[in-house]
């Protein structure tokens, strides 16, 4: 697996979310990155489902899926963590003004 992923979810022909999962440079594991849902589509499930089909494309050769997300995005740290997701460490090069956390989830063989 060494090409990127690119999600985009549509409802009725209109774009409302999507996602990216790409392959970190330095250590070969897959990242989940640039997930983005249309506000009024948000609470709706669409989220979870474009993370799933980031999982799916991970879990087919590693065992686990990391992110980085702000400290302080309440909302998306309790949607990551809600889907199994859990820190492990400050996000290395994050900025002193907006600090990440990088969060993992492993999956089951």
């Amino acid at each position: 697996m060494g090409s990127p992923l690119l999600v985009i979810a549509e409802v009725d022909g209109e774009a409302c979310g999507l996602v990216a999962g790409d392959i970190e440079r330095d250590t070969g594991e897959p990242i989940l990155i640039s997930l983005w849902v249309n506000p009024r589509f948000r609470g709706r499930g669409v989220a979870k489902a474009l993370i799933t089909e980031v999982e799916e494309w991970a879990a087919a050769e590693h065992g686990e899926l990391s992110l980085s997300v702000r400290d302080d995005n309440a909302a998306a740290r309790g949607l990551y963590e809600d889907l199994g997701y859990e820190v492990v460490g400050p996000t290395p090069l994050a900025d002193d003004e907006h600090p990440e956390v990088t969060m993992r989830k492993t999956f089951e063989s």
